[in-house]
């Protein structure tokens, strides 16, 4: 287990050492103060994943960093991405959330300051504010008031979730347009930003009138295919393999150290928030380490000591489940952490300690570690393994535990 824990303390000095250039990075934009005022500045953008109430910022690079609230700006946002305007606003509080629904379709309405993220910019305008409980929806049309896009979800009298929407009679009052088929698209819209931004911009280029979208509001085909990767992942496995058994010797047990082989499909999707930090994968892989070797032991009964063989013969399915956080250095390379569980198929490995009797062994399941760089289509990853206590097909084997650390090599397909 020596050189496995060598790999661990390399993980850690290289998270050290590089951990300083995996910050958010502070990106070109503005503030406008109350007194309308528009600074320009350096906006530390957090890929909000609920409306903020503050962002920090700086001056210039060399700059320290500094805080403004919802309290002391106007508006603020990015040169080439999204942008938020404070306004008070009566907003419906009420949870989405289906074991927090109330039985009433009314809306709970409560005036509040926040920031409102602008998603399509033009004749008709839509925002959006988020909170861990709810999402609603905002329009303003030419130069009227911005208003709430009614939705709730409830429970009825039959204890089924119900919903007010009433969302598409405002939206069939306010963005009709001869040749952008409203009526057909807003009755199958559903409240999500996907489907209200389709409509606002087809009304904007219906009209006529300039359209603009923030950079991050609408995923097209291209930017989807990116929150989901397909890799191949070959590698070898640091393996020991500890066993024990009851029998004719005494400490009739083994060890069995040695390099196994793997190769994997790794599935990665990628959580739409947080600037793309986050991802869960899949891995499964296919895996196999081979090892025999001979020792002198002596029997219980006996005074000279016998030559014995113990060998591992272990094949199995690996099925990684995890998460992925990605440390961003620069557009072409990343570094990145996983942690996961391991679910292990067995397919008819055997052991023998000791020249015993050949045995089998079941499935096994454990907890991994890794840490890993890509850059571009490349990827390379050492992954550290607990042990994973494998049930035996027979209560003759007193213990059997399989540990690895895991070095792989990979290429993303898409």
């Amino acid at each position: 287990m020596k050189k496995q824990y060598v790999l661990i303390s390399i993980i850690i000095i290289f998270i050290s050492t590089f951990s300083g250039y995996s910050q958010v990075k502070f990106e070109k934009g503005y503030y406008i103060d109350n007194t309308d005022q528009k600074i320009d500045c350096l906006i530390k953008n957090e890929g909000w994943r609920l409306s903020p109430v503050k962002f920090s910022y700086k001056s210039s690079e060399e700059a320290r960093t500094e805080e403004k609230s919802i309290h002391q700006v106007k508006a603020f946002g990015f040169d080439n991405g999204s942008k938020y305007i404070k306004r008070t606003v009566n907003i419906d509080t009420s949870s989405d959330k289906v074991s927090d629904l109330d039985t009433d379709g009314r809306l709970d309405r409560k005036e509040k300051t926040v920031f409102l993220e602008v998603l399509i910019d033009g004749k008709a305008i839509l925002y959006q504010y988020r909170q861990e409980r709810y999402e609603r929806f905002f329009y303003k049309k030419d130069d009227g008031d911005i208003q709430l896009l009614v939705y709730k979800a409830f429970l009825n009298i039959d204890n089924k979730i119900g919903r007010n929407n009433g969302y598409r009679q405002q939206l069939y009052n306010e963005l009709q347009c001869t040749d952008n088929k409203a009526d057909k698209n807003i009755e199958n819209a559903d409240y999500k930003k996907e489907d209200l931004v389709t409509l606002f911009k087809s009304y904007n280029q219906c009209t006529g009138t300039s359209t603009s979208t923030a950079s991050n509001t609408i995923i097209d085909k291209k930017e989807k295919k990116k929150l989901f990767s397909l890799a191949v992942r070959p590698g070898i496995n640091f393996v020991t393999v500890e066993a024990a058994s009851q029998g004719f010797f005494e400490n009739s047990s083994s060890t069995l150290d040695g390099l196994g082989y793997r190769l994997g499909i790794d599935i990665e999707s990628t959580i739409p928030f947080f600037k793309n930090k986050w991802a869960f994968f899949i891995e499964p892989t296919f895996q196999t380490f081979n090892k025999k070797e001979t020792r002198f032991i002596r029997p219980v009964t006996l005074l000279n000591e016998i030559e014995v063989e113990s060998s591992v013969d272990y094949r199995s399915i690996e099925i990684p489940l995890g998460v992925r956080y990605f440390m961003f250095l620069n557009d072409n390379s990343k570094l990145f952490l996983n942690a996961g569980f391991s679910y292990d198929i067995n397919l008819g490995s055997t052991l023998v300690i000791d020249s015993g009797s050949e045995r089998e062994f079941r499935t096994g399941t454990n907890f991994l570690f890794g840490f890993g760089y890509k850059y571009k289509r490349y990827v390379i990853e050492v992954r550290y393994q607990t042990e994973r206590s494998v049930p035996q097909e027979t209560f003759q084997i007193d213990k059997f535990g399989y540990k690895a650390v895991s070095v792989m090599l990979g290429y993303t397909i898409f």
